[in-house]
């Protein structure tokens, strides 16, 4: 990506920040940042995207912070990865808000590789910590890779036993990637960047935050083809996680506790409302054989070279059916507006229509 065009995208980033529906329809509606930037109310309206929600485009002052942010990146070794762009990660463009801007270091090729998160207490028993250590070499044995939240605890055990076993580990900020957090991980994060990789969606520079913890949760599933909670309290990130994986059609598995550990009772929770029981990791690799094809399949799909606009599009077509105007309130933007994607996308041949609904083929 050019320069410019990445300056553009973080001058998008300044001025819509987290507003990931707005971002998504303007993605679906404009060909590239430069587009975006340079529409006016007429065009929005046009577009379908309520004319309120435009800033004042683009002011010396936002040109000049995207301008520093770029350098910033540059000085980081960090990429920049819209939604848009054929790398995208595949599973994560699948979940209903995909971050429209990935901040990335180390290889971001990792992120499109199947991978199994495994998330948990912060405070964990040696127990936990065990299985952790033990669930995470296992996963890359089968060629998995192994994300977590960079957090202590179960998070940290999870990244040092998939580095420890020479795989490959995803850590999911809620920082921006120059910043570390904890900052007793720092030189494990550095480890991550040379031998696996570091991702957030939100702007370097930025600081931990209460809100931004339970958003970067739903990276690190979306990322994911399941996730593996090994140990958390009624009351925990990881059952935040797990919901949300849930909400994502992804597989959400639990260690079983003592009734008698209340820091397991999270976990006995997921059990009782449905998550998959494991002992054993062939437990849970029994349960992903098919998603992980599945994944094969959709990284080839988005090896395809697509226009912005169809790309937006096909990747909220999933395996599964869903009807043109559940892809317009995804993405906010114009039912007829959505058809015309997607005859495009079946002339390609990429999706079939039955009983009205649209899949992938």
């Amino acid at each position: 990506m050019q320069p410019e065009e990445q300056q553009q995208w973080l001058t998008l980033h300044l001025l819509y920040g987290g507003r990931r529906s707005l971002w998504r329809a303007l993605l679906a509606s404009f060909s590239s940042p430069a587009a975006i930037l340079a529409a006016g109310p007429e065009q929005w309206h046009a577009a379908g995207i309520n004319p309120s929600n435009r800033r004042q485009q683009a002011s010396a002052t936002i040109k000049k912070q995207a301008q520093e942010l770029y350098q910033q990146l540059q000085r980081l070794e960090a990429e920049l990865l819209p939604l848009t762009a054929p790398g995208y990660p595949c599973l994560l463009a699948q979940i209903p808000d995909p971050p429209p801007l990935l901040y990335v270091r180390g290889n971001a090729d990792y992120l499109r590789r199947p991978s199994l998160a495994i998330v948990g207490s912060r405070k964990p028993g040696s127990a936990g910590l065990r299985a952790a250590a033990e669930f995470s070499t296992a996963a890359v044995g089968q060629d998995l890779g192994v994300v977590s939240g960079l957090a202590l605890g179960i998070d940290a055990r999870a990244h040092q036993a998939a580095l420890d076993s020479q795989g490959i580990t995803i850590a999911v900020m809620a920082t921006g990637v120059d910043y570390c957090y904890p900052r007793r991980h720092q030189s494990m994060a550095s480890e991550i960047i040379r031998r696996g990789v570091l991702v957030s969606e939100v702007l370097p520079g930025s600081k931990p935050l209460p809100s931004r913890f339970p958003q970067r949760n739903r990276i690190i599933s979306g990322l994911s083809l399941g996730v593996l909670v090994v140990e958390a309290a009624q009351r925990s990130g990881s059952l935040i996680t797990a919901r949300v994986a849930l909400e994502q059609n992804r597989e959400v598995f639990a260690l079983p506790q003592s009734v008698y550990f209340s820091g397991g009772a999270g976990c006995n929770s997921l059990l009782r409302d449905g998550a998959t029981l494991v002992t054993c990791a062939d437990d849970i690799f029994a349960e992903l054989g098919m998603l992980y094809q599945a994944q094969q399949a959709l990284q080839q799909d988005v090896a395809i070279e697509l226009p912005p606009e169809l790309l937006a599009v096909y990747a909220m077509v999933g395996f599964e059916p869903i009807s043109a105007d559940a892809l317009a309130d995804l993405l906010s933007i114009g039912t007829s507006t959505i058809l015309a994607a997607l005859m495009e996308l079946q002339l390609r041949g990429m999706v079939r229509a039955e009983a009205g609904q649209f899949m992938r083929t």
